[in-house]
């Protein structure tokens, strides 16, 4: 290994560098840094990794640092725990808080957390002191206070939102990146239909699904709207008084509700031009 030599003796092994010393005790684990990470459709990722180069996760007298092919300190042996996440990112631990580092070593958030997830390559949801709030990295502080009880996060999305879903006192709300409520703390939530635009679908009330729009701050549901589902490019297709209608993200009501039924023929992946009214 560059810039490293293993030994041997009395039943022991350890490594030293070049100028004889000891540098680290053993190779934990082996990888390849990463040089970009490309979105895809349906909000997969495609990691480009550097085959190269070879990082590696080591431990010194119980801690764990990382050292490149070139036998460089990346990071220090002075962590708890390293652990490779998504093939992207280094899970960095010490003392019971955490952080994330880039496979390079550059951390991407102070380690002062209990917890913490990657949000976008900006905002990071975290938790301090039992409750959960949201760090910008541009602007180095909490833009959303620590105060919460969960967050959850469309971060397969497309095109990623600026909010996040929130729970305070058993109910889920709608908070953004500025601390702005877009949505009252009213509702149940489930991880399902989830969105990053103008759109809630994952929302009930009282047992009863709902569909907000963020942008009009209106609720649709029983009994006066039924029959909700999106379709189209973004179009919620609704019923009232016994009749189907379409309605754009802005709320707009883009068509009257005149139609027996509305559909899409393009099926849950595709999308085109044209829906199918009757």
């Amino acid at each position: 290994m560059h810039g490293f030599a293993r030994m041997a003796g009395n039943g022991e092994t350890w490594y030293i560098d070049a100028k004889g010393e000891k540098a680290f005790d053993e190779v934990i684990a082996v990888y390849h840094p990463v040089d970009s990470i490309e979105e895809a459709a349906y909000g997969h990722r495609v990691v480009h990794a550097n085959e190269k180069e070879t990082m590696r996760l080591v431990k010194k007298d119980g801690r764990m640092g990382v050292v490149s092919d070139d036998g460089k300190w990346l990071l220090p042996p002075e962590y708890d725990t390293i652990a490779v996440k998504w093939e992207s990112y280094l899970l960095l631990s010490e003392d019971g808080k955490m952080t994330y580092a880039d496979t390079r070593g550059k951390l991407l958030l102070p380690l002062r957390f209990q917890d913490a997830g990657i949000l976008d390559d900006d905002h990071f949801d975290v938790k301090e002191n039992g409750k959960w709030g949201v760090f910008s990295v541009a602007a180095n502080k909490l833009v959303i206070p620590a105060v919460y009880e969960a967050f959850d996060y469309c971060g397969g999305c497309g095109s990623k939102g600026d909010y996040v879903f929130a729970q305070q006192n058993g109910k889920w709300g709608v908070v953004t990146f500025r601390n702005e409520v877009l949505a009252p703390f009213a509702y149940e939530h489930a991880h399902t239909f989830m969105r990053s635009d103008n759109w809630v679908l994952c929302f009930k009330k009282n047992g009863q699904d709902v569909v907000l729009n963020l942008h009009l701050k209106k609720e649709y549901g029983a009994p006066g709207y039924t029959d909700m589902e999106l379709i189209g490019n973004g179009l919620l297709k609704v019923r009232t008084n016994g009749r189907c209608g379409l309605i754009n993200e802005e709320g707009k009501v883009v068509s009257g509700f005149v139609y027996d039924d509305v559909k899409d023929p393009y099926g849950d992946y595709e999308s085109g031009p044209f829906l199918l009214v009757t």
